[in-house]
């Protein structure tokens, strides 16, 4: 990782140096910190300390710091970080001389503590770093801004990489490297989920433990966290935050894999249940449940999960990389869910209320999914897709009807579910139009490329280079026709577990980041609107906003990244506007990824609707146009 360095200085070890000897290194070491350039920053304010009182079970005390300055406090978690040393990060939202105090117990109540070998005990912040982290844009509410006022449309993929933990070879310098190339894709949102894969996930070895034997020595009792996997993944929120990427943060999965053991029993797989008789929760292996069902009512493994999010807010929270967290990934899966609904729900309800009351920074929360259990109190939604309309055709995987007819089915499907059907919704023809910002955190097609690439079976070491090209072909398609989705974001899709990095498919994706870049769609509320061609076997999709318009063409046969293939295709666009007047017409090379030409053309009013009458350029795949207001 680069060079780190805080910029707040110590008033009293700063007054301590002597003028010949520390003050003039200190001022100019600073001055070469700040003439680097791509440094993760650090937090603005970082100490230690020791608690003598706290020996027991020490990852689930509930330690606070509070930073005062002037008339206002700020309650701030501090986390155990090993060898009796506990820490605090802190990167305040305002200027000023802050002092510090500890204290133990519940948030509401905690009472002082006697602490010893407490490095700094008040910092004097400039507010030079400020904070910038993502919010529900509150004049938007469909949309996300950051702190600054400029707006996010977050565009990217579940960056999963098949293996997230150190204990099977995984360094920083491989983030570092793919953190880089999604930077240079012009991407900025990943998702992780930290409980993913058994015996190769952080999460269940970081927060839970369990009996993993093939990756650690010995397991790990639940309540005892990881701390190499946690300093691993400091590396990882500083690999983001240098290369501009957003991370959302799954807490928990509804299945986990592994043949070893699971955290949650799927009441309908026989299987299953083996793994929760190898379990470390269990009674039976020195834990402490019955049931696994008792995970959601058992007052000490609540405990555990309220100690988890904590931590991740002490540790990471301040990074503006953290843009949220996820506190389930489909959680219908749980067997709960099938068999008493409302417990499963009041089990996030507590889960989020907890995370709101101990995040001083206030992190969005949402849920993967969930057919309605969540949805009344997350930030944004964030339904999955996997539609069952993909079919073979010309030799790759595609959705005779377009993907983004399957985005849209999928879409209405989940809220025809459940309690989503009280989810406020304006029925004007877009069923993307909710109270929050709305965009798919999942959309795959790996089940149909399984089922054509391995039909005895999926084999993980002979996956033909066919399949990889094939699935990226496929996910590319998905990517841009998820932007004309109208969601608050791109579709991610489901999943990279490095395949592209690997494969080095990344150029395949620039060319739909740059067009998002290029048509403003942070800064513009889109809305689908109608979009009609004559071209055949050629589907087209179109949204508009006050001053600008965007339309994708596609042939829903054509995948293949060699155009040489194909026959050239021409023809005319009609597309409608919210705004008449005189535009700025710019068609773009979906392949090379910039403007293919630029002209200006006049509205016209067709049964009393302003649209544009265009002819195309020649294409053989797909084509995109961006139309900008620039006169009445």
């Amino acid at each position: 990782m680069g060079l780190r360095c805080s910029f707040f200085v110590t008033i009293r070890s700063f007054n301590a140096i002597p003028l010949h000897m520390g003050r003039r290194f200190l001022i100019l070491a600073v001055f070469l910190v700040m003439c680097r350039v791509c440094i993760a920053a650090p937090p603005a304010f970082e100490t230690s300390f020791e608690l003598p009182r706290v020996k027991k079970d020490p990852f689930l005390a509930e330690v606070w710091v509070h930073f005062k300055a002037d008339k206002k406090e700020i309650r701030v978690p501090a986390f155990y970080d090993g060898d009796g040393q506990w820490r605090v990060r802190f990167t305040p939202r305002e200027a000023g001389n802050y002092r510090l105090r500890v204290s133990v117990g519940k948030p509401q109540r905690s009472k002082p503590v006697r602490h010893r070998n407490l490095v700094q005990d008040e910092f004097l912040y400039d507010g030079t770093r400020a904070w910038n982290f993502v919010r529900v844009d509150p004049e938007r509410t469909q949309r996300f801004v950051l702190d600054s006022g400029k707006p996010y449309f977050p565009i990217g993929d579940n960056c999963t990489l098949s293996l997230w933990s150190p204990y099977l070879g995984l360094s920083p310098d491989m983030f570092r490297h793919y953190f880089k190339m999604m930077k240079g894709t012009g991407f900025n949102y990943g998702r992780l989920l930290a409980a993913k894969e058994g015996n190769r996930s952080l999460f269940d070895r970081f927060w839970l433990g369990n009996n993993d034997l093939g990756a650690r020595p010995s397991p790990i009792p639940p309540g005892v966290f990881d701390l190499k996997v946690a300093k691993f993944w400091d590396e990882i929120f500083a690999q983001a935050d240098e290369n501009g990427i957003r991370l959302q943060v799954c807490l928990d999965n509804q299945s986990d894999g592994s043949r070893h053991y699971q955290l949650v029993w799927h009441g309908s797989r026989a299987d299953e249940l083996e793994k929760w008789k190898k379990s470390s929760w269990n009674k039976s292996n020195g834990g402490f449940l019955s049931h696994p069902r008792e995970i959601f009512t058992n007052a000490k493994a609540k405990r555990i999960f309220h100690a988890r999010n904590r931590y991740f807010i002490a540790r990471w929270g301040w990074s503006p990389a953290l843009m949220a967290l996820e506190i389930c990934n489909e959680p219908y899966f749980y067997s709960v869910q099938h068999e008493d609904a409302d417990l499963l729900e009041e089990w996030h309800h507590e889960m989020v209320d907890y995370i709101r009351e101990v995040d001083p920074y206030g992190h969005l929360v949402t849920a993967g999914t969930g057919h309605g259990i969540v949805y009344d109190f997350v930030d944004f939604y964030q339904p999955h897709l996997y539609p069952s309309s993909w079919a073979a055709d010309d030799g790759v995987v595609t959705n005779r009807f377009g993907i983004s007819s399957g985005l849209l089915y999928g879409f209405v499907s989940h809220f025809a579910h459940d309690k989503l059907l009280g989810v406020p919704l304006l029925h004007t023809g877009d069923p993307w139009r909710s109270d929050k910002p709305i965009f798919y955190g999942e959309m795959g097609i790996v089940i149909p490329l399984k089922a054509k690439y391995f039909p005895g079976g999926f084999n993980h070491f002979r996956i033909p280079r066919e399949y990889h090209e094939d699935r990226a072909r496929m996910e590319r398609r998905m990517l841009w026709e998820s932007l004309f989705s109208g969601g608050a974001g791109a579709g991610m899709f489901w999943s990279n577990n490095g395949w592209i990095h690997h494969g080095n498919y990344w150029g395949l994706f620039r060319p739909a980041c740059r067009f998002a870049e290029l048509a403003c769609f942070a800064e513009n509320s889109y809305r689908y609107t109608s979009c009609v061609n004559d071209i055949e076997d050629v589907f087209g999709y179109a949204m508009a906003s006050q001053s600008s318009a965007v339309g994708y063409l596609f042939h829903k046969r054509r995948l293949r990244d060699d155009l040489e293939f194909y026959s050239s295709l021409k023809g005319e666009l009609s597309l409608q506007l919210v705004t008449g007047g005189k535009y700025k017409i710019t068609w773009f090379d979906t392949k090379q990824g910039r403007a293919i030409s630029e002209s200006v053309a006049d509205s016209t009013a067709i049964n009393g609707r302003p649209r544009l009458l265009l002819q195309t350029p020649p294409f053989k795949r797909d084509l995109a146009v961006y139309a900008h207001l620039i006169g009445h």
